[in-house]
């Protein structure tokens, strides 16, 4: 059981032989090269002076890199505060000495130096911080005054302000009204009962004629007027007609017309092979319907929750040019009343947008405020039917009426990563270089995350915007800590696959961008193709075109000599294939510029080899920015 802070008795600390402290191997924190040949000589000059911590047993809980350096300085024992912890304590005070560390003020940092440099101690920062003489004179720039006018911002702030309202892509359209159209159904029947000894029985029981034919009127001559692209939501009792509505529905349509239940779809058909006439088109009609995630593209249906079988039969729909009209039977039956909520709203979304017909039928009446149908009928028992038209308005899903949004942390987004096609796992937290996290709520359960970053210093669209502002050049630490002051970007939105399709990623963003304290938010992002949702939710798009370096153009020109198929440049095994036929003579050539092209510094390449390739030609991205106004 956890130590609580009133039980815990700190111990003087002790001297322990080296050899009887432990390590785990479990410890997650790394120390490069450079910085574990300072801590050596810190430890050479000054001494042991932080001491090792562990638990009652001599298993380290913090300290195992200055253990490490002192074992290699041939130092026999050090100085051990020996905690009484258990393991989860022990593994906890790790993790909180790892992480709960200040960051160094620069502008402090170029005062401190300042005064060793002043003392002729320059050597001393070279010699026990690793500092180069560049990296000294760059930090003591920092000294000197530095000016930038915000005339030039403002004046750009204005101008995206004006920009984003005339491009708003959430404005109310103007719904056009299609051809009148007039469905006339009269359906009745008639029973007589086989005399039996059973039926006799009832007769004679209740005083009825056994002779007697029963009939009975579901539609008496119904007349329905409506028009082409309407959303028609019929709803009531079950056995009270609606199917038969439904059947006149179809026949009145002919080969207009789909329905839903009818779709024959493979239970081995991979979602992005399913739809669309390529790739593109695939990806813009499955996030229309909320499949809106790289993993999503390339599952099987088989492999589909229910309600993700519901949005792709309605991405099919989609698919089915030559249908403009949608008849739907036993409308969102097998689906939770939430999940019924949002299916609802997203297929009149969707089928308002493509201008068709949709017919829907359901025993359920708590749908219509998400449909937002033109006409409700609401059948009755026998012939009574009842018909209400209505305009439609522009309202969000219900869902809505349940959302909120508050500050999050790493945790929250580590709850919902799994979701993000671009998850690494326990690895993806220093990458992210956060300073801010939102959540979404739904009742309060969690079904959002936004994460903002730390942005990079140099970015080609960033500066086709933003002028000289924000050109960086290395060593310039001033353009640097105004970058990180300033900007933010959004490097991760996640929205629970429940949710999606209703415009909550949109509305997550919107909510959050004037949350965050910067001047400016921009993002690159490789779904922003498909799928406008930073637009919608106020941000502006830039278009440019990447810059290919030299290495690259080198590789892409001799893999197209020989007949590289760039289609499968994401395969690893496409890559090593492709490598394993070549000639040993072009192995070596291909080897030779993947060489050269890892030594670059932006590089992220642990070993050299044909994987390589599917890192290399990465998806152009797109880059939107959002400029606070009241900054």
């Amino acid at each position: 059981m956890a130590v609580t802070e009133s039980s815990l008795v700190i111990p003087p600390s002790e001297l322990v032989d080296v050899e009887r402290l432990r390590v785990d191997g479990d410890n997650p924190n790394r120390l490069s090269v450079r910085r574990f040949e300072a801590l050596k000589k810190s430890i050479r000059r000054w001494g042991f002076v932080v001491p090792v911590i562990t638990n009652k047993d001599l298993l380290v809980a913090d300290g195992e890199h200055r253990l490490r350096a002192a074992k290699e300085l041939g130092m026999k024992r050090v100085s051990v505060v020996r905690l009484p912890v258990d393991d989860v304590d022990r593994r906890l005070l790790r993790q909180v000495m790892n992480k709960l560390r200040g960051e160094h003020d620069l502008y402090l940092d170029a005062e401190e130096y300042y005064r060793l440099v002043s003392e002729d101690q320059r050597s001393l920062l070279k010699t026990y911080l690793n500092e180069t003489d560049l990296r000294i004179d760059n930090l003591l720039k920092l000294r000197q005054p530095f000016d930038y006018s915000n005339e030039e911002f403002t004046a750009l702030a204005e101008k995206f302000a004006s920009r984003v309202e005339s491009n708003r892509l959430d404005k109310d359209s103007e719904v056009s009204l299609g051809e009148p159209l007039t469905l006339t159904c009269h359906v009745e029947f008639s029973t007589k009962a086989e005399v039996t000894k059973r039926t006799l029985a009832v007769c004679e029981a209740f005083g009825l004629g056994v002779d007697e034919a029963k009939r009975f009127v579901v539609f008496d001559d119904f007349v329905l007027d409506f028009r082409r692209g309407n959303l028609i939501y019929l709803t009531g009792d079950s056995g009270g007609g609606k199917s038969l509505l439904l059947n006149a529905f179809m026949k009145f349509f002919g080969k207009e017309a789909a329905s839903l239940t009818d779709l024959d779809i493979d239970p081995e058909e991979t979602l992005v092979e399913g739809v669309g006439k390529n790739v593109t088109e695939a990806i813009k009609i499955l996030s229309f319907c909320g499949l809106n995630d790289a993993f999503l593209f390339l599952r099987r249906f088989k492999e589909l929750s229910d309600g993700q079988k519901y949005r792709y039969k309605l991405a099919k729909l989609m698919d089915l040019k030559e249908k403009s009209v949608w008849i739907i039977d036993e409308f969102c039956a097998t689906l939770d009343p939430v999940m019924a909520r949002i299916i609802s709203y997203l297929l009149q979304k969707v089928s308002r947008r493509l201008g068709k017909t949709v017919v829907v039928a359901t025993t359920n009446p708590d749908l219509v405020e998400d449909f937002q149908p033109d006409v409700l009928i609401e059948k009755g028992y026998e012939k009574d039917v009842q018909v209400v038209n209505s305009s439609f308005s522009h309202k969000p899903c219900s869902v809505y009426e349940n959302i909120s949004i508050e500050k999050a942390s790493l945790e929250d987004y580590s709850k919902l990563s799994r979701f993000h096609y671009r998850s690494k796992g326990h690895e993806e937290s220093e990458g992210l270089r956060a300073r801010d996290y939102f959540k979404l709520l739904f009742n309060g359960e969690l079904v959002g995350v936004i994460v903002y970053s730390r942005s990079y210093l140099n970015l080609k669209p960033r500066n086709m915007v933003f002028g000289k502002r924000y050109i960086f050049t290395p060593g310039d630490l001033h353009r640097a800590n105004l970058i990180n002051e300033e900007i933010a970007r959004i490097s991760r939105v996640v929205v629970h696959p429940k949710f999606r399709g209703i415009g909550l990623g949109a509305y997550l963003v919107k909510e959050t961008l004037p949350k965050v304290d910067v001047k400016v938010v921009e993002v690159l992002a490789v779904m922003a193709k498909y799928n406008p949702f930073f637009e919608k939710a106020g941000m502006a798009k830039v278009s440019y075109s990447v810059d290919r370096g030299s290495k690259e153009k080198e590789i892409r020109s001799f893999l197209e000599s020989h007949n590289f198929d760039f289609c499968f440049v994401k395969s690893k095994t496409y890559c090593r294939k492709f490598f394993t036929r070549l000639p040993d003579p072009d192995k070596k050539r291909l080897v030779e510029y993947l060489t050269n092209f890892a030594r670059q510094p932006f590089i992220k390449a642990k070993k050299v080899s044909p994987d390589l390739l599917t890192k290399m030609f990465s998806s152009e991205a797109i880059y939107l920015y959002w400029i606070n106004s009241s900054s």
